[in-house]
């Protein structure tokens, strides 16, 4: 893509994507963020139907809003004041402390006069993703019966971590922090810091503490809007400490704990939890008996092009450097996120290869018959190796010393906090093991999970090995992996079989529990038993799918129809339902029928409201007005593949390629990054042409506006044809 054509910011869609995942949860979520952050008055910038949105859900809850609008705009809300300036806002609105804006270019233009007034200020589609992402705040709203014990634990990692925190913030969270945290430290070493005693720069991305005692702190504890801040205390920098990634890991750790581990097991999965220690608690220990202790460098895509760390680079990859070997790590497989949980896309060179979402590991026997369920973050993963020598790949050439009926599936995934939605999805079945490489929490000890803590082999390679590890503990090469994976595998002997007895019975718990299977719409669930009914058994279960609008059906769609049906057994031909088109679905569906009616194995259906449709893709049917923006097809796509696609045993999903249509060509972007992760295969079939150009719909009703039945006679099958002169004469 040139510069020029880089999409741009489209708030609409960014909105509307942020608001349907609020929207399966509670509207309401949204004005008990607001109150429980402390932004219990907000000035809105600008008025359109997303801010209309905004308001039904704050109203009526104790959240003060205004609305400013230009000379240009028009809004007649009466709920809200309407204001020209911002010092009128705040005069209507002085407990504000949070500005919402809807245009990005004027957002730019303005944040700097936020500043000025204090003000933290965002795009109204991030308020809503802090909503969806704020993980503390999910703590508080999900009342989990173990909140208190995830809280205490989350004060203990910050009085490990550092000696004095500060909090900022104006709401009911950062004084229960304060409260949290005076139980644990003196006074003189935390405190609360709220909006008179800081400035704010760069929109709110950096904070400058102005008015405290005398005394340095350590790290603060942020609760606001801005993801990510830089903060300063005279002048020197103050750790701020990400509670988000604390607070998710501990939420996915006390889950495993207490719900899902004992579960499996109950099944007859046998759970193995290896846990390695933080770069804190690393550093604490070298500190104590002299040594050097990890400081954070730069990532290692920052290093290679530092030649003070070339050295470094080279020892690091020992007997396999080579720029060309460095360069070959560095590219790696995108991770996409299917329903909340992390998963590989589709990706293949000679260092990294992904299948169904997982990194490959090597040495697989061709016919296993028990497996093996590797789960972890970017350590089980093996962010900085090739295939072969990832930990779950070494382990597998340990096991095929003596047992040759394993597989190893690795699930490891950077950034991982959704290890417990995996393992309820998954099937697994009596036989089967799991095993958890993961950051050390102490829940686990606390709940009665056997625990294998690496610490003293991470210890002991640290000050032996030092050059095999990056900038942390969790960032190490393939001799370390090796090591960690012989670790395992004499943990886990004496439980591996080597029989040839298994349970035909598989289990997860996903099906056990009906919360986690109920469809994220209502109607769905109609749709799908719709569905049922045309389910096909073939041979093989070599079954496509094909999602088209075909307005109307040209000789283009026929070759795309007939391309896939030679490639599979069974292809479904899903028609757009939604009548936003210029030919009504009801002809629009007559005519695919008409057109494939030779083809045996092509069966066409509706697509409903899930495939294309207004409710899971609006912006197919606003193009024109998009331009080159950014577009957000995933939850169409997510729906296809967790529901639909399963559902009639789909296994391939064909598209046509689109040279020209930005939307669309962004859909089969998202296609390509998310199906092949939930193992459907994505196939791109090149347009048919005429005349050298591209056979389209759009080119049939341009003719159709000439009159000019000649040239379309050569684009579209006679069954169209003959249509066209009927509705529109000859």
């Amino acid at each position: 893509m040139q510069s020029s054509d880089k999409p741009k910011h489209n708030e609409a869609g960014a909105f509307t994507r942020e608001w349907r995942k609020i929207e399966k949860r509670d509207i309401g979520l949204i004005a008990a963020y607001l109150l429980y952050m402390g932004y219990d008055g907000v000035v809105v910038m600008g008025y359109n139907e997303t801010v209309k949105h905004f308001l039904d859900a704050v109203d009526g809850t104790g959240v003060r809003t205004v609305v400013q609008v230009s000379d240009e705009d028009f809004c007649n809300d009466t709920r809200v004041p309407i204001t020209r300036t911002l010092n009128e806002s705040l005069g209507y609105c002085p407990n504000a402390k949070l500005v919402v804006e809807t245009n990005i270019s004027m957002y730019k233009v303005r944040r700097a006069t936020y500043d000025r007034y204090t003000l933290e200020s965002c795009m109204l589609s991030d308020l809503l993703k802090r909503v969806n992402e704020t993980e503390i705040f999910n703590w508080f709203v999900n009342d989990y019966p173990y909140y208190d014990e995830m809280l205490h634990e989350f004060i203990d990692i910050i009085d490990m971590r550092y000696k004095s925190v500060l909090v900022y913030g104006n709401g009911q969270l950062a004084q229960q922090m304060h409260r949290a945290l005076m139980e644990k430290y003196s006074p003189e070493n935390t405190g609360l810091v709220t909006k008179k005693q800081i400035k704010l720069s760069d929109a709110g991305r950096a904070i400058e503490v102005l008015s405290y005692p005398e005394k340095k702190f350590d790290a603060i504890l942020y609760f606001g809007i801005t993801p990510e801040i830089n903060v300063t205390q005279k002048g020197l920098k103050v750790d701020a400490i990400n509670h988000n990634s604390i607070c998710a890991e501990l939420a996915m750790s006390y889950d495993l704990a207490v719900n899902v581990l004992p579960r499996l097991k109950e099944g007859g999965v046998q759970v193995f939890t290896f846990l390695y220690p933080e770069i804190f608690t690393l550093n604490f220990m070298l500190k104590a008996r002299g040594l050097e202790t990890f400081k954070r460098t730069p990532f290692l895509h920052m290093l290679v092009k530092d030649k003070k760390y070339e050295n470094d680079i080279r020892n690091f990859f020992c007997e396999l450097y080579s720029p060309e070997y460095v360069e070959g790590i560095l590219t790696r497989p995108n991770a996409v996120e299917v329903n909340g949980i992390r998963k590989y896309a589709e990706f293949h060179s000679d260092f990294y290869n992904t299948v169904n979402g997982c990194r490959l590991t090597t040495n697989a026997p061709e016919n296993p018959i028990h497996t093996i369920h590797f789960f972890g973050k970017c350590v089980a993963m093996g962010r900085f190796v090739e295939d072969k020598f990832t930990i779950a790949s070494q382990l597998h050439r340990y096991i095929n010393l003596d047992f040759d009926q394993y597989q190893v599936i690795n699930y490891g995934v950077e950034a991982d906090t959704a290890i417990n939605k995996k393992l309820r999805n998954i099937k697994v079945r009596d036989g089967d093991i799991v095993i958890i490489l993961y950051r050390h929490y102490e829940v686990y000890r606390k709940k009665g999970i056997e625990v294998n803590y690496l610490l003293d082999l991470i210890m002991k390679l640290t000050i032996e090995k030092r050059e095999y590890f990056l900038d942390s503990p969790e960032h190490f090469n393939h001799v370390v992996n090796n090591k960690i994976a012989e670790y395992i595998y004499n943990t886990i002997e004496t439980s591996l079989r080597d029989d040839h007895e298994v349970s035909d019975h598989f289990f997860s718990m996903a099906e056990e529990e009906a919360n986690e299977i109920l469809p994220p719409y209502p109607e769905l669930a109609e749709f799908l038993d719709k569905l049922k009914e045309h389910r096909t058994q073939t041979p093989t279960g070599n079954i496509g799918a094909i999602v088209m609008n075909c307005n109307p059906f040209t000789l283009g769609h026929r070759y795309l129809i007939e391309t896939a049906a030679s490639q599979v057994e069974k292809l479904y031909v899903f028609v757009v339902e939604e009548d936003k088109s210029i030919f009504p679905f009801s002809d629009r569906f007559m005519l695919v029928q008409r057109g494939t009616a030779d083809l045996p194995n092509v069966e066409v259906l509706p697509s409903g409201n899930f495939m294309i449709s207004t409710l899971t893709f609006p912006e197919y049917f606003n193009k024109d007005n998009l331009g080159s923006a950014t577009i957000d097809p995933s939850n169409d796509v997510e729906l296809f593949a967790n529901y639909i696609a399963p559902t009639l045993g789909i296994k391939t999903r064909f598209a046509g390629e689109e040279p020209l249509d930005m939307v669309t060509r962004q859909y089969n972007e998202t296609m390509k990054r998310i199906l092949p992760a939930c193992g459907i295969k994505f196939v791109v079939i090149p347009r048919l042409e005429n005349g050298g150009e591209v056979i389209s719909a759009s080119r049939v009703r341009r003719c159709l506006n000439d009159k000019d039945f000649a040239t379309i006679s050569r684009i579209v099958p006679e069954t169209t044809l003959a249509y066209l002169i009927e509705k529109f004469g000859g």
